[in-house]
């Protein structure tokens, strides 16, 4: 079965849900095999009842979080914020890109969330206390264990943390 966690909606009125796999997994058993995926719901018609339902992304570790910016999907699945693409239009994302890599995975899902659209165009997540080793694509290395409020640009450049150090999750 399929569990929907989150859920974020596009510029078309498209459903996209989180979903678990409904596993209890160890951190170790869900990095060796991600089973968690992403919902796209549709409605074809316009009668306003989703009846179309896709895959648009899987083998993802704890999806926890997402939002549709220009055309992407961005979404955050430790150890990665991602950015999806779904260039042929069938429903299903063809294109999947690491934004941004390196916080832990923590089956607990005291990990990695979001991003959400800031009104200044930046990305913004959140992490738990389980850490993060992340060299940006500036090459600036953050490495720690505190808990941290991050921002990003959808490219992936100018990474940094705006609040942290001193909460759990």
């Amino acid at each position: 079965g399929s569990y929907p966690m989150m859920g974020t909606v596009d510029d078309r009125g498209r459903l996209f849900l989180c979903e678990s796999s409904g596993n209890t997994l160890t951190t170790a058993q869900m990095a060796a095999k991600p089973d968690y995926h992403i919902r796209m719901l549709e409605d074809t018609d316009g009668d306003g009842i989703y009846d179309k339902s896709t895959i648009f992304a899987d083998h993802l570790t704890l999806p926890a979080g997402a939002v549709w910016y220009r055309g992407s999907l961005y979404v955050a699945a430790p150890p990665d914020l991602l950015r999806f693409d779904d260039t042929d239009n069938d429903g299903v994302a063809d294109h999947r890109e690491v934004i941004v890599h390196g916080w832990n995975l923590s089956a607990n899902a005291a990990s990695l969330h979001g991003p959400f659209m800031g009104p200044d165009g930046w990305l913004y997540l959140t992490d738990g206390r389980h850490g993060f080793d992340i060299t940006s694509k500036e090459g600036k290395v953050y490495k720690g264990l505190a808990s941290q409020i991050w921002r990003v640009r959808p490219d992936g450049s100018g990474l940094e943390w705006v609040a942290g150090g001193g909460f759990d999750n």
